[in-house]
């Protein structure tokens, strides 16, 4: 018989192993809710970061698909493919865009998959089943699709976004394909845990036929990605449950066939599901672990209560008491050990001081742990947010119910703004209650959205901002990204020798500088340390620039700086813009340098397109302002033709009518008025004709130096002494082609003109030079051919003109004198007689500030002609031959005939082509002398000639008009050996004419 101490022994322990089993079982159900709910949170998280990275992708990818700019470059450069200029600008556009969304690259592709062009030339060519059906789906929806992860022949992991690029009509043009690298992101994100954990591990996988296809590498098992599959049978597998359509929490058996508890998820937007899992024997043995724990302590409680046998069992009690708490001191080791090397921080917060910090928040701050115990904890949270953190943790302690997590700024020892996600729960510690915090830093993350928030507000703000406005909300932008006062764009030349300041952000302008601001130049090799980035050629941070040796002086208003980060802004190997921020409260660092790289390349996108949008609207004002002109012209032109036939009439019989002397003193009186009035009349018809471009030039070439300097004894009395005028010849200036006569006309108006806009006297300048305008230039300027031409500016110190003047400026009748101060053709005879001789016209003038005109005539390689410096010999006005006349106009044919007559000529007239080939045909022997009209209907004057020389070659032709068209001569040139007469004509003028074409050849 068992002895009585024995029984209550043996009774005892009874009931604490019963009591063993039971806390076993129910820490085993405790610590499985726990681990689900883990399960649950990490799948939760991974789902959201998953699903934000793929509509980032797919927002970039829509950027470039509602780009109009980069529609434009697609269409330019499929236009002609290899063409360097079209072909270089996009592939800029995909590089610099694959180096703005950190992509593996970017391509355009056609609709077949096959590669078109990308950013870089290693791209594969051929495409993959995985991006042709990504294509397919984009093309078919006409927006961005993302594709499935795919491997490479090299073993590379990647996914694709993909948009389709429509022109004006609707018709895909091509596809782009942003690629990215699955490993860069993806993969390693969906291999990490946030705690240490045996087991644990995340799947991503998608249903393929019959099958599950594991997306990612498995922990367990060495198999690559996109190889391992299950079969849709294998039902006991969560992962294939999850591809049948299950969610949530669910017991299995992995692909090991080991018991797991999963938490299935889908990823939407995509086929893609989540299965977060961990190993039951985890869990258990976490279980284990507890209950040994709490049986050893059941079991020390007993060896106290039945010691009361013997020395031995006293001795026994003692040595599992010292087994016990050896085994409680490594648990704790092991839990403080699972605290430290969290991938996130842990803090516990207990009167208001953090009591406890890990490694990870003490890095996060920039503190060491001790030091954090100085400080209220609220002094390292953003004084913005420390209201939401007082309101959260009373909530906690009153037992409310609160989101699991929230976002919240700390402020590290050196002053930099860290953004923390933070998971609080209530705790014991020491006895007493006390907060433990989770913290996350989820800086970079919130970072990425703002700046994609702020890239969609620019996007949203560029179709109805001007430049200036566009420039200043990107250094806003990036001012508040990178905590900086300060913000400046600048644009650099061609030279790479001027950069010009296109804007300052709103806060610079207000509140720092007071410098000259938009247009202001700066010559990079004067400028100060704010252009190393350039010498550099890349970003470069001065965080010491009260230190900098090679700082200069700031211009007066600017200012004062303390740190700065300057980017530069390349398009193939030139610099063309630098954008930079100045005076962040602490130093600038490489993640600074990120997001000002990225900015600044969207704000020379943006300044590009705006450039270019300015210079094709002025490009078509100047088109516009050309049309006009032409219309203008041709009108004038028509009008001259059929008025100098009437003044031809008046002009004649109002000479033959003087030259009678029988007429009474009051009847010459009024013909002589009538006379100067016609000549009048006679005059605004020339210039008219000089605008249309339809008067006869006899061109030669000539030096315009020679020119200018022998009307300056002209010029200086013309002009009057109130105004001084000065000649600036250029040496070896090259020669010309032109009309004497019509350029010493073009100089007299523009100095004129010059003189009328300094009515108090001032100052005029005529200089000639030699200058090479270039392809850019002519893309500028309307008319303008490349090439090599003779400069002559008039310029004046005058009263200058607004933009409004200008634009009409070279219109005939528009002048901006009084009333019966101007016929406003003077501007406008320059303009026609600059154009029919092959050249350009340009006027650069501000109100206040005077005006400059230069005029361009074409190079010629010929030396210039000698002028005759004695009369031509005097010509005979009367003769015996025969002349033939074919004018349709009645009045002029009989005046002509008239006069002929008179002179001695014998005369035949015709009304028309066809009658003067009637005529000619009975007289051929006897003429001697064919006048045409150059326009007559049925049959021009040129015509008619040709026809006659069928019968009687070498026959003479005087050839008369009221304007000109290409019947003998072209633009305006009149043809060599050609004879002309210009209506209207006077009477002597004709009849020497005649003279000089009947008089015989001079010989010897």
């Amino acid at each position: 018989m068992l002895p009585s101490w024995a029984v209550v022994v043996l009774a005892l322990a009874g009931v604490f192993v019963t009591g063993a089993v039971l806390y076993y079982r129910s820490e085993v159900a405790r610590l499985t809710r726990v681990k689900y709910d883990e399960l649950a949170a990490v799948s939760e998280l991974k789902v959201a970061d998953i699903e934000r990275y793929r509509t980032s992708l797919l927002g970039n990818a829509l950027r470039m698909m509602e780009s109009e700019m980069f529609r434009r470059a697609v269409a330019d450069w499929l236009i002609d493919p290899q063409a360097p200029a079209p072909r270089q600008t996009l592939r800029d556009r995909l590089l610099g865009e694959e180096r703005w969304s950190n992509l593996y690259g970017v391509a355009l592709r056609d609709t077949a998959g096959f590669m078109l062009l990308a950013g870089r030339d290693d791209l594969p060519d051929l495409p993959t089943p995985t991006t042709n059906d990504a294509i397919s789906q984009a093309m078919l929806a006409r927006a961005p699709a993302t594709s499935g992860i795919y491997r490479t022949q090299d073993g590379g992991l990647f996914f694709d976004a993909v948009a389709p690029v429509v022109d004006a009509f609707g018709k895909v043009m091509a596809v782009v394909v942003m690629t990215a690298n699955a490993r860069e992101f993806l993969l390693p994100y969906l291999q990490s845990w946030p705690t240490p954990s045996p087991t644990a591990e995340t799947l991503m996988v998608r249903r393929e036929g019959d099958d599950v296809l594991f997306l990612n590498e498995v922990r367990h098992i060495s198999i690559p990605a996109l190889s391992l599959r299950l079969p849709l049978t294998r039902t006991e597998v969560p992962a294939v449950q999850g591809a049948l359509g299950k969610r949530g929490r669910i017991r299995g058996y992995d692909y090991r066939g080991l018991p797991v508890i999963a938490e299935i998820r889908s990823v939407p937007g995509t086929a893609w599901i989540l299965v977060a899992k961990m190993d039951e024997a985890e869990i258990l043995g976490e279980a284990r672990e507890a209950a040994a724990v709490a049986g050893l302590s059941i079991l020390l409680l007993f060896i106290i209560l039945g010691a009361v046998a013997t020395f031995v069992l006293r001795h026994e009690r003692d040595r599992n008491r010292h087994q016990a708490q050896v085994a409680m001191l490594a648990s704790e080791r092991k839990y403080r050990d699972l605290v430290e090397n969290a991938g996130e921080g842990i803090a516990v917060v207990q009167g208001g001081v953090i009591v406890y910090a890990n490694a990870v928040l003490a890095s996060t701050l920039g503190y060491e742990r001790a030091e954090l115990s100085t400080l209220p904890f609220l002094e390292h949270i953003h004084l913005e947010d420390r209201a939401l953190v007082l309101e959260r943790n009373a909530r906690l302690a009153r037992g409310e119910a609160v989101p699991k997590t929230y976002s919240v700024r700390v402020r590290r020892q050196d002053g930099r703004i860290r953004w923390l996600e933070l998971n609080a729960f209530n705790l014991e510690w020491n006895g007493q209650p006390a907060l433990l915090s989770f913290a996350r830093d989820i800086t970079e993350h919130r970072q990425l959205e703002s700046i994609q928030a702020a890239r969609l507000r620019l996007q949203q703000s560029a179709m109805d901002q001007g430049l200036e406005q566009l420039l200043q909300l990107i250094l806003d932008e990036v001012g508040t990204l990178t905590h900086s006062a300060i913000g400046f764009f600048h644009t650099l030349g061609a030279d790479q020798e001027t950069l010009t300041l296109q804007a300052w952000s709103t806060l610079t302008k207000a509140e720092y500088c007071t410098a000259e601001g938009q247009g202001t130049h700066y010559p990079v090799s004067k400028a100060g340390v704010w252009v190393d980035c350039i010498h550099q050629r890349q970003p470069v941070i001065h965080n010491d620039y009260a230190a900098l040796p090679h700082k200069r002086g700031l211009p007066p208003g600017h200012a004062p700086l303390i740190r700065e980060l300057v980017v530069p802004i390349f398009r193939g190997d030139k610099i063309v813009a630098i954008l930079g921020v100045g005076n962040k409260a602490t130093d600038y660092d490489e993640t600074d340098v990120a997001v000002v790289a990225q900015f600044a390349d969207m704000a020379w996108e943006i300044a590009a397109r705006k450039f270019a949008e300015t210079e094709s609207q002025a490009l078509e004002s100047q088109l516009r302002a050309a049309q006009r002109l032409e219309s203008v012209g041709r009108l004038a032109g028509g009008v001259a033709h059929d008025f100098n036939n009437l003044l031809t009439v008046i002009n004649t019989y109002t000479e033959l009518a003087l030259a009678r002397t029988d007429a009474t003193p009051d009847l010459r009186a009024d013909l002589e008025e009538v006379h100067k009035s016609a000549g009048r009349a006679s005059t605004l018809t020339r210039q008219l004709l000089a605008f249309s471009r339809r008067q006869i030039l006899q061109p030669k070439v000539l030096d315009l130096n020679a020119i200018v300097a022998g009307m300056m004894k002209l010029l200086k009395r013309l002009i009057g002494e109130d105004v001084v005028i000065n000649f600036v010849a250029a040496s070896d200036l090259y020669a010309t082609r032109a009309d004497p006569g019509q350029v010493e006309q073009v100089i007299m108006n523009l100095a004129v003109n010059a003189r009328d806009a300094m009515p108090n006297g001032g100052k005029l300048l005529l200089e000639t030079g030699n200058v090479h305008l270039d392809d850019e230039y002519a893309a500028h300027h309307v008319g303008v051919m490349p090439g090599d031409y003779v400069m002559l500016a008039v310029s004046d110190t005058g009263h200058g003109m607004d933009a409004a003047t200008q634009a009409r400026l070279f219109e005939p009748f528009f002048t901006t004198k009084g009333p019966g101060r101007g016929t406003g053709l003077g501007l406008a005879t320059v303009y026609g007689i600059v154009k029919q001789s092959g050249g350009s016209i340009f006027v650069y003038s501000e109100v206040n500030q005077g005006s400059t005109f230069k005029v361009f005539l074409p190079r010629e390689g010929a030396r210039p002609e000698a002028h005759p410096e004695s009369l031509p010999p005097m010509v005979t006005t009367t003769g015996t031959a025969t002349v033939l006349v074919a004018e349709d106009e009645d009045a002029v044919r009989n005046l002509i005939k008239r006069l002929l007559v008179k002179a001695g000529y014998t005369v035949h007239v015709a009304a028309s082509g066809q009658e003067a080939i009637a005529t000619f045909a009975q007289h051929a022997d006897l003429i001697q002398l064919l006048i045409t009209d150059v326009v007559m209907p049925g049959m021009s004057g040129r015509e008619l000639v040709e026809r006659l020389a069928v019968t009687r070659p070498g026959v003479k032709v005087l050839f008369m008009s009221g304007y000109t068209d290409d019947a003998i001569v072209h633009h305006g040139v009149l043809e060599a050996g050609t004879h002309f007469i210009g209506k209207p004509f006077g009477t002597a003028e004709f009849l020497k004419k005649v003279g000089e074409i009947l008089a015989p050849p001079k010989t010897g």
